[in-house]
């Protein structure tokens, strides 16, 4: 399961994901989100790559 919260003082996203035995699988703070995500994707190797023009082909 995917919880997603969104913090209006700070206007970021904060989430995890909870495996069905219930243990956290992932937890990301800190998301700035405006038309898509602005932050980095620590979690997510292609947010490199997509700044940096490389393509997995």
């Amino acid at each position: 399961m995917k919880y997603k919260c969104y913090l209006p003082d700070e206007d970021m996203w904060a989430w995890m994901i909870v495996s069905p035995d219930e243990k956290t699988i992932t937890f990301e703070q800190g998301i700035k989100w405006k038309g898509g995500r602005v932050t980095e994707k620590w979690l997510h190797d292609n947010w490199l790559s997509e700044r940096l023009g490389i393509t997995n082909d």
